[in-house]
């Protein structure tokens, strides 16, 4: 009897979560920031609310993020997860969420991320280094 007591409460939780195969409820949002040098718009999706007490990660939390200036069409910057080193696999696995944006005046525009998990290390920013004309020239992790 006690058992059934403890494990109810979590039968209840996971009536809510997706079951294999299933699609996935997702929310959409778009973060714009503007700086001098150059425009960063992140788009993503995340889960909805009724899949934050699944057990495990969120379910299709994911970004893409992109830089343009005036009438030039948005490309693709390159992915937080891409820059981390080979052996730093626990880091470059992580779901990155862009946080805020810092605009320099050195051509640059540092973006702070963080990723879900309660984590050591689970903050960390990325400058992004334009060149004049608002070409992408170098990208590269500040903080690890």
């Amino acid at each position: 009897m006690a058992i059934m007591l403890f494990a109810l409460p979590v039968a209840a939780m996971a009536d809510g979560c997706p079951k294999d195969g299933e699609p996935v409820k997702t929310i959409p949002y778009t973060k714009t920031f503007r700086c001098t040098v150059s425009s960063i718009v992140v788009e993503g999706e995340t889960g909805s609310v009724e899949y934050q007490e699944c057990p495990g990660d969120e379910p299709a939390a994911r970004e893409a993020a992109y830089y343009t200036g005036g009438s030039k069409p948005r490309l693709p910057l390159p992915a937080i997860n891409s820059l981390f080193p080979k052996s730093d696999k626990d880091s470059s696995a992580r779901n990155w969420i862009a946080g805020k944006a810092h605009c320099q005046s050195d051509n640059s525009i540092i973006i702070d991320y963080w990723a879900e998990g309660g984590c050591d290390g689970c903050e960390r920013s990325v400058q992004y280094i334009f060149s004049d004309e608002g070409a992408l020239q170098k990208t590269r992790l500040i903080r690890q």
